[in-house]
């Protein structure tokens, strides 16, 4: 049995037109998120979902998922996504976070 899980849910969006290209290229050649995220794994999960091709109103929604113990790791895999070239691509962010009883 699986204990209390942390879950955050966090839609980024960002502007494609006409910086799309220019941040595609950042993305490819000079962002480190995939690794960054790596040094977390097992502790915290990620999944990210490209949704701006399916009419919705964010290009990326991130789930996450950590047990309470990580949560301060947590905290600081975010502060280290959000300091990549990429970020400051992004108009808006929001933050969701569940807590499983």
């Amino acid at each position: 049995m699986r204990g209390p899980t942390k879950r955050s849910v966090k839609g980024q969006s960002t502007n494609p037109h006409p910086r799309c290209f220019k941040w595609v290229s950042i993305f490819e050649e000079e962002s480190h998120h995939i690794a960054i995220g790596l040094e977390y794994l097992p502790a915290i999960a990620r999944r990210l979902h490209h949704s701006r091709e399916l009419g919705e109103p964010f290009d990326f929604l991130t789930w996450f998922e950590y047990a309470p113990e990580y949560m301060d790791a947590f905290e600081q895999l975010v502060l280290r996504l959000r300091d990549t070239k990429e970020w400051k691509y992004v108009d808006r962010e929001i933050d969701i976070r569940l807590v499983r009883s």
